[in-house]
């Protein structure tokens, strides 16, 4: 074996050491396997919006492969609805329009908190454009305030917000 064929076996056997050896060892944020509807449900503060999504039937948005940012309020936000709304909402009479509240939070897109702030707006699931001012630290998206960033799923974001963006 000639040193030029070495050469390119001892490169080719480092190559497959270092890659194999970085498979499962540890993974690389948002690929731990948990989708946003996976990690939206492990995240005691967002249980009540989780619930309407569940309610509308709109999971199928959250535990694919499409990338999706979801602007999701807390549970303190969900409650500030009121009885009488969520009620309302709840109603299977008002699907149509429990799912548009929700799509009015869906994203399509893959955004961290300083990418939205370099942005003026957000295009939703509704095609309707929600304003966007401040800094990452200090993020308004229509009229709610971003609490909690950059809750990472494999396929997108969670942005917690203090809000119900309603359409």
């Amino acid at each position: 074996m000639n040193r030029a064929s070495r050469l390119v076996t001892v490169l080719c056997v480092a190559s497959a050491f270092v890659l194999g050896g970085c498979a499962g060892t540890r993974s690389l944020p948002g690929q731990s396997g948990q989708n946003l509807l996976s990690v939206l449900a492990s995240n005691p503060d967002l249980s009540l919006f989780a619930q309407l999504i569940a309610d509308a039937g709109l999971e199928h948005l959250l535990d694919g492969s499409d990338p999706m940012t979801l602007l999701a309020p807390n549970n303190r936000a969900v409650e500030a609805l009121g009885t009488d709304l969520l009620d309302q909402l709840r109603n299977p009479t008002a699907a149509d329009m429990l799912a548009e509240v929700l799509r009015n939070h869906m994203i399509p897109g893959k955004f961290t908190a300083s990418e939205i702030a370099g942005g003026t707006g957000l295009t939703n699931l509704l095609g309707h454009t929600l304003p966007v001012s401040g800094s990452a630290g200090a993020l308004k998206i229509g009229e709610a305030n971003l609490v909690e960033s950059n809750l990472e799923g494999s396929n997108g974001f969670i942005q917690k917000i203090d809000r119900v963006l309603l359409p």
